[in-house]
């Protein structure tokens, strides 16, 4: 073995092929190397690199020969922790490895003129490895991997809990929640979701209390380390390896796991059928009354101006917890088009304990008020977002993310929707969503959330079909509504198409075809809902609790329904008590703990009220919706 030091600045003009001889070259000490170097065969399996190194041109690596680059390594004249070479090629069992690990700068950067070729079983692995070369391949069975490396004290980290379930770490998305642990690990405060070069947080310690009375058994479990960085820059890139940047589990079942890290290329043409994967850590494997919460999915962003890759990009949330993870993003950018495609997909990992957002208590204190969700942050320099399509699989929840001091308008563009409508967009305060609905593809692909101060705008014809729209902001443009086939569009007070009425719906028509729903909640306020032409097919239902029907023309076809069965809200006259029926047209009737039934009242001939409720007994009252017509409106009000 070849030694050098601060005394000893060795130098290597000429050498045997394959090198015949390991080398450790260490702090502040200097070691000049032949041009051309083949690593295999070494009786001393590691070649360590934690000072200057000059002359070397084309590394080869192989043969159960690690090379091993240090904190303070280095090239001369380029820079620390930084490497300017003409080729390098890794073949089967050998591995370039790094070990430094910072939350803000990488732990190596590759500068490889020429091409890096990763054969089959043979790896690079480092916390955060950045390559920057003109042709890049990664062969099957070959792999460069960050997992489970980032460092300690990041503010995307989950939450301890000594007397619960560790929460699960945050990344695009935050983490699953614990047992007993509410707050879970948020998305990081800076970093992006279009140039991604963030750590995944590390998942909450649980457990270890003495007076830990709620959860058995009562030990600790060390949360999972976050992924780490992949940054890769080429004229061409092929993978049909591995790209790994994922959160691993804790120690046990009741730590969370650590969440998914960023992988971001660079290139013009891009190949390959491998794998990459910022999936966040699943909760270990184990027996406990209190679980930890699931790693959040990390970011991916592939920049290219041609691709031919057909692998897998996952990105989905850990599982196996209290609550899993939330799904990451993965952004694909033709250099050719104006405008991003971004891709959510939560692989049906769970379903969140929380579905509706509170955009009221968000802020930078800890960002994790709110787990599951994956969050999107606005670019640098505004608050509009711009995309050629978004899709939403797997059960993902998506929201954009704005604090509750924040006053400015955010925008999202999206000229076409994808997924498999199990997904939901969660549109906020303050921000406004313009859907766009191509004849090729005229629905909406998943379900959409919308808040009081939201708008929404879409085609004129906007068909919900085997999704959601659940309203209570503003809906813009559209004027014909097609509810069909296990569509659902849920009608609350402040979801209207007006600006100044807040409980009017105006369409030109209304079709709510058989297996679609309408729900009207208004808790009790009513609105009002003027079509021109209003149909409900055979098995359409129109439920609500207080509803007036404006229209031109009204179909109710057989067995089309509408029903206000259950939904009164009335708590004056009427109400029967301890056990007494409910009255409107007709007095109620008594029971054994009740003299007397609840009172008539109302119009007979223009009914216009609720019927009442029947309370503190054991009987459910219904009263089923009556309703009178004119040529122009029909009132509708039980």
């Amino acid at each position: 073995m070849v030694h050098s030091s601060q005394e000893l600045h060795v130098g290597i003009a000429e050498c045997d092929d394959p090198f015949p001889t390991s080398l450790r070259v260490y702090d502040n000490s200097q070691m000049g190397l032949p041009r051309n170097m083949n690593l295999k065969q070494l009786q001393f399996k590691t070649v360590y690199i934690n000072g200057t190194i000059s002359g070397l041109q084309d590394l080869q690596i192989g043969e159960g020969v690690t090379v091993l680059l240090g904190q303070l390594g280095g090239m001369e004249n380029v820079g620390m922790r930084q490497y300017s070479i003409n080729s390098l090629d890794i073949s089967a069992d050998g591995v370039l490895a790094a070990d430094y690990v910072e939350e803000l700068n990488p732990s190596v950067i590759l500068q490889v003129n020429s091409t890096v070729r990763l054969h089959a079983g043979s790896a690079i692995t480092a916390p955060w490895v950045k390559v920057i070369t003109t042709s890049l391949q990664v062969d099957a069975a070959a792999v460069i991997d960050t997992s489970g490396t980032a460092p300690d004290g990041m503010k995307q980290n989950g939450v301890d809990n000594p007397s619960g379930g560790g929460s699960g770490a945050g990344s695009a998305a935050a983490g699953g929640q614990g047992t007993f642990t509410e707050l879970a690990g948020p998305s990081p405060y800076y970093g992006s979701l279009y140039l991604p070069h963030e750590y995944g947080g590390n998942g909450g310690t649980g457990g270890g209390s003495a007076s830990d009375a709620r959860c058995s058994p009562q030990v600790q479990h060390e949360g999972g380390h976050g992924g780490g960085v992949i940054e890769l820059e080429a004229t061409d890139i092929r993978i049909d390896g591995q790209l790994l940047s994922e959160g691993k589990p804790g120690s046990g079942a009741r730590a969370g796991g650590g969440a998914g890290g960023s992988i971001k290329i660079r290139c013009k043409n891009f190949r390959g059928d491998g794998t990459l994967s910022v999936r966040g850590g699943n909760v270990a494997a184990g027996t406990t009354t209190c679980r930890g919460g699931g790693g959040g999915g990390g970011r991916v962003a592939i920049y290219y101006s041609q691709s031919f890759f057909d692998g897998e990009v996952q990105v989905n949330g850990g599982g196996n917890g209290y609550e899993c993870g939330g799904s990451g993003t993965v952004i694909w950018k033709d250099e050719n088009e104006i405008g991003f495609r971004l891709h959510v997909d939560n692989k049906d990992t769970c379903e969140p304990l929380q579905t509706a957002i509170d955009f009221g208590i968000l802020s930078d204190t800890h960002r994790g008020e709110h787990s599951f969700h994956t969050w999107l942050y606005d670019p640098l320099g505004g608050h509009n977002h711009v995309f050629l399509a978004v899709s939403i699989f797997g059960g993902a929840h998506l929201a954009l993310h704005r604090r509750n001091i924040d006053d400015f308008t955010q925008r999202i563009q999206i000229k076409r929707t994808g997924g498999d409508k199990s997904g939901w967009l969660h549109l906020g305060p303050k921000q406004e969503l313009t859907a766009e609905l191509p004849l090729d593809s005229p629905e909406l692909q998943f379900s959409v959330r919308s808040y009081p101060g939201s708008v929404m705008r879409a085609d004129n014809t906007l068909t919900l079909h085997n999704m959601t729209l659940d309203l209570q902001g503003l809906l813009e443009g559209v004027n014909n509504l097609i509810i069909a086939p296990h569509g659902d569009l849920i009608l609350r007070l402040l979801g209207n198409s007006s600006t100044t009425l807040r409980n009017e719906v105006q369409f030109g028509s209304l079709h709510i075809q058989g297996g679609g729903t309408l729900q009207v909640r208004s808790q009790g306020q009513g609105i009002r809902l003027i079509g021109d032409y209003i149909r409900v097919d055979s098995g359409g239902r129109l439920e609500l609790d207080k509803l007036e029907l404006v229209t031109r023309e009204l179909e109710i076809h057989d067995f089309g329904i509408i029903s206000a069965t259950g939904e009164s809200t009335r708590t004056s006259a009427g109400i029967g008590e301890f056990g007494g029926g409910a009255g409107h047209g007709g007095q109620g009737g008594v029971a054994i703990s009740s003299q007397v039934g609840g009172k008539y009242y109302d119009d007979v001939r223009q009914p216009t009220l609720p019927g009442s409720v029947s309370r503190e007994g054991n009987i459910e009252i219904k009263v089923v919706a009556i309703f009178t017509s004119s040529p122009t409106s029909l009132a509708l009000m039980v």
